[in-house]
């Protein structure tokens, strides 16, 4: 698998600033893929898995969510247990 290394060295340099992080692209280009590295190299670096929040919207367990506030309900408690910066 190709690792990326631009692109995560220009997303690790956003970490720490307090701006969304959108990653984008066409159907199947591996903004998943991506993403599963970014979580790897976030614990890489001793981020807490309670500090991280990944919710995968192709799942069938939340299939259910269709509005923001749906959404909301599950992010705001999992915000709310922890004190700590949340990725």
């Amino acid at each position: 698998m190709v690792k990326r290394n631009l692109y995560m060295e220009r997303i690790l340099r956003l970490i720490d600033l307090d701006v969304i992080k959108i990653i984008t692209g066409i159907r199947r280009c591996g903004k998943s893929y991506f993403l599963d590295l970014f979580i790897n190299e976030l614990k890489n670096k001793n981020i807490k898995d309670e500090n991280i929040i990944h919710i995968d919207l192709e799942h069938p367990k939340y299939n259910y969510i269709e509005k923001r506030n749906e959404l909301d309900e599950i992010l705001i408690p999992k915000l709310e247990e922890n004190n700590q910066k949340n990725i």
